[in-house]
């Protein structure tokens, strides 16, 4: 069982590297584009011009990072960490990814803006 340890562990290397990528990509993006917006914490209007459509795929790029954040509890599963998963765990895992969806599905850009900001900057900071 060795083996399949082992490859467990670097499947899960490889996920948390390129979830850190994407999260520091998705950060410096986001903030490089409220910059040529003007977009502040709070009161952004929603634009839907061309202008926005940039950040509308910043925003879709955080949702399927959240989607790849389930992997983390997979992997978990796989290792037979058990003791990591808790019904808050799942609970709050799942709760972020239909967050994310309905913000993207309604709100794709104005005032998720700061919620992805954050979110990205704390994703990167844990993996």
């Amino acid at each position: 069982r060795v083996p399949v340890q082992a490859f467990i562990f670097e499947c899960a290397a490889v996920h948390n590297a390129t979830q850190c990528l994407f999260n520091l990509y998705c950060l410096s993006s986001l903030l490089v584009e409220g910059r040529e917006l003007g977009l502040r914490i709070w009161g952004n209007a929603w634009d839907t011009s061309e202008r926005g459509h940039a950040l509308g795929g910043l925003l879709w790029l955080q949702y399927h990072c959240r989607q790849l954040q389930l992997l983390e509890t997979a992997f978990m599963v796989l290792q037979k960490k058990f003791h990591g998963i808790s019904f808050l765990h799942l609970y709050l895992r799942v709760l972020n990814l239909w967050g994310w969806f309905f913000a993207c599905r309604f709100v794709c850009g104005g005032e998720a803006y700061f919620p992805a900001v954050v979110s990205a900057a704390c994703q990167s900071l844990v993996y």
